[in-house]
């Protein structure tokens, strides 16, 4: 498996997923007239880029982020990351909370590589993606979730150039249970 040094990437996993799995994001697909709730990690070196580019694919100014070191891999009901059931309850109260009193309808989770939380928790490229498949299956069967747009960003930082791909779930579910990782039930 090849790897970035010191990081969690792993490039083959992600060309081999760039097939049907990971697809060039197209922002005026993006269904967010009231703007987005973006879940996501709270990596330092890397939010202030992710969220920029978030502002301008989704062509909205009104974002709400919520974001904790993790971000949308601490949702999942099987994510071994240490703290992630209180953590992850928390960032689902607070969404519910933007849907239900501030009035979004689109909700983004992302993910990002190299993430520090991934890498001390040697979680590698197909863990991330089963670990984000099962966040938004987890917020979807959540009250007041069901109108509720949600989409899945992978944001990986290739070194010479940052890419976030839109992922596809039905797809990212079926590569991930061919890899041997099945999405488990939330």
């Amino acid at each position: 498996m090849e790897r970035q040094a010191g990081s969690n990437i792993d490039f083959n996993n992600i060309i081999v997923a760039r097939t049907n799995v990971l697809h060039d994001i197209q922002g005026d697909k993006i269904a967010c007239p009231k703007g987005t709730i973006l879940i996501g990690c709270s990596d330092g070196d890397r939010f202030w880029d992710m969220y920029n580019h978030h502002c301008e694919i989704c062509n909205h100014t009104r974002n709400h982020p919520l974001s904790l070191n993790g971000g949308a891999l601490l949702i999942s009901k099987r994510s071994p990351i240490r703290g992630a059931r209180a953590d992850g309850n928390t960032l689902l109260r607070h969404a519910h909370l933007a849907v239900s009193k501030k009035g979004f309808r689109t909700i983004i989770l992302y993910v990002h590589t190299p993430c520090l939380v991934a890498n001390t928790y040697d979680l590698d490229f197909l863990e991330v993606l089963r670990l984000l498949i099962e966040a938004k299956m987890r917020l979807r069967s959540c009250r007041g979730m069901s109108e509720v747009k949600m989409y899945c960003f992978f944001h990986v930082d290739y070194e010479h150039k940052k890419r976030t791909y839109f992922v596809a779930r039905d797809p990212a579910i079926e590569f991930l249970a061919s890899h041997g990782r099945p999405v488990r039930e939330q």
